[in-house]
């Protein structure tokens, strides 16, 4: 929780752990959601005391996400465990990969970032809403690249709005995985309490 409020990625750790206790990969896709609600909500109340979320921002670009979320959530939910095991290698890997090697310029904004056309801005949104209602697991990254490189925000600002945007799709991808019985209620709430912690 600590490391996925900080800078994201702690659905890479979570995912796999549920997994290796014993979860079926798909039902663990949908049950490490209830704690990442949890954490959010966690984080999103102080950074609203701090005054620190966009809420102009967030207005902009969350029907686009929360499409695309809609979308990747149903898709997991037919996704079968062994391809799901499949994708989740692959994922971890790549970001694996861009952690070890760092590319250059990586989550900072350029100069002539944020003037993409609006239209391609809600495209990439879509895209990464997909992704996040789907996997969930390195959906940071992914935000806070498209939210620098793409929309030309500061960092702070792209990591805070990781977690609004998150917060705003994460009830719709567990209603949808708690529909199709892929959801562990039990093993969600502990997840749940030691994320909130770690977030707080």
């Amino acid at each position: 929780g600590f490391i996925n409020i900080l800078a994201g990625g702690g659905s890479l750790i979570a995912l796999p752990a549920l997994i290796f206790l014993g979860l079926p990969d798909t039902t663990a896709n949908g049950t490490v959601r209830i704690a990442i609600l949890a954490q959010n909500i966690t984080a999103l109340s102080h950074y609203q005391k701090a005054g620190a979320i966009h809420w102009d921002i967030v207005r902009k670009w969350a029907l686009p996400i929360l499409l695309g979320a809609t979308i990747g959530s149903w898709v997991g939910t037919q996704t079968t465990d062994a391809n799901f095991r499949t994708i989740l290698s692959a994922v971890m890997l790549g970001v694996g990969s861009v952690l070890v090697f760092k590319p250059k310029g990586l989550f900072e904004a350029r100069d002539d970032a944020g003037t993409i056309p609006p239209a391609l801005g809600g495209i990439l949104m879509v895209g990464v809403g997909f992704y996040g209602g789907f996997i969930q697991a390195g959906v940071g990254y992914l935000l806070l690249g498209t939210l620098t490189l793409g929309l030309g925000l500061r960092l702070m600002t792209a990591n805070v709005l990781k977690v609004v945007f998150v917060t705003l799709y994460t009830p719709i991808a567990i209603g949808l995985f708690a529909l199709e019985g892929k959801i562990d209620w039990g093993a969600g709430a502990l997840l749940a309490v030691g994320q909130s912690l770690g977030a707080w």
